[in-house]
């Protein structure tokens, strides 16, 4: 799957897109298949550092929107899904 990865806190050259191995999902979460992310000011905020939750090396995306693949509850399996987090550790783009 492809990323867009921060691999350092500081200017737009720290992010870089990059091939990840795809996973399935531990119990309780949601596998998507993501058809638009977005990188927008929350994103740089914490690309820039201003959260402390975060750890470089992370997959940057504050919200997206896609179809469920592999559900964590009964939902049906092509149900549109949209997701909004502070920092998404694993961005499935598929």
């Amino acid at each position: 799957m492809k990323s867009l990865v921060c691999t350092s806190f500081g200017a737009i050259p720290s992010m870089i897109i990059e091939e990840r191995p795809k996973y399935l999902p531990r119990s309780g979460y949601t596998l998507i298949k993501m058809h638009a992310a977005t990188v927008n000011q929350l994103s740089g905020q914490i690309r820039r550092g201003l959260f402390n939750k975060a750890k470089a090396s992370f997959v940057l995306s504050t919200d997206g929107a896609g179809t469920t693949c592999r559900p964590a509850l009964p939902v049906a399996p092509t149900a549109r899904t949209f997701s909004l987090v502070a920092v998404m550790s694993s961005l499935v783009i598929v």
